[in-house]
């Protein structure tokens, strides 16, 4: 029988030997990365370089997209939502809320069920984060 030893030179590295392979490493992001699904809108501005131009070019835009996500059918049980004191009563109001929203359109729908998923964690974090 044959043994062959291989002693390293002094300071020599034990666990990666010169002569021995090493594969390449690949990066991979962490799985939270996520690349964004479509690029951002951007706005091109035209106008004056004062604050009071920035103020209403801002304004503007804010007005555009005041009634983003809005379901006016809905604004009657949000008001007895945010009215009521006692869990039970705003419970019943979220059955309401969400009995409307299956009755929706399916254009509006998806920002129906919004309403409903913010009343319930609103009920389930004791609702001390909803300021008016």
């Amino acid at each position: 029988m044959f043994l062959c030893v291989y002693t390293p030179p002094c300071g020599a590295n034990l666990y990666n030997p010169p002569h021995m392979y090493t594969p390449p490493r690949v990066y991979t992001p962490p799985e939270s990365h996520t690349p964004p699904q479509s690029p951002p809108q951007h706005h091109s501005y035209k106008g004056g370089r004062s604050k009071s131009d920035f103020l209403n070019f801002i304004g503007q835009k804010l007005q555009e997209d005041k009634g983003h996500a809005r379901v006016e059918s809905l604004d009657a049980l949000v008001t007895k939502f945010l009215a009521a004191t006692k869990d039970a009563d705003k419970k019943k109001v979220l059955k309401d809320t969400e009995a409307s929203v299956k009755k929706l359109g399916d254009d509006v729908k998806g920002n129906g069920e919004l309403y409903v998923k913010f009343m319930k964690k609103s009920i389930e974090k004791v609702g001390a984060w909803v300021v008016v």
